[in-house]
């Protein structure tokens, strides 16, 4: 039986026509849990009520992201939803109104 996190990295790299990382992105050259060729994802999943998010998490993904030319996403199952996390930058860049 998969585990949530498993499943939702299936999920995630179905829905965003990407691929997994092999370990979850542990390994020293493919990092982070789903890319495809616009975004580098990590992916978050509790049945908790909360989830600690942390900054230098964020930042790790930012750099990653930054190495190899991607988005950052940080896409959290929370409640029984799912968030996309996005820097502001590059939510504004999607939707065309970054001046």
């Amino acid at each position: 039986m998969k585990r949530p996190w498993q499943r939702q990295e299936e999920r995630t790299a179905e829905r965003y026509r990407g691929s997994r990382s092999a370990g979850s992105g542990a390994g020293p050259t493919r990092k982070n849990d789903v890319r495809n060729e616009q975004l580098l994802i990590e992916n978050k999943t509790t049945d908790a009520k909360s989830f600690t998010l942390k900054a230098s998490d964020l930042e790790l993904l930012r750099c990653n992201a930054i190495v190899e030319g991607r988005v950052p996403v940080l896409q959290l199952d929370l409640g029984g939803r799912c968030y996309v996390i996005l820097l502001e930058g590059d939510f504004l860049d999607i939707y065309g109104h970054n001046e």
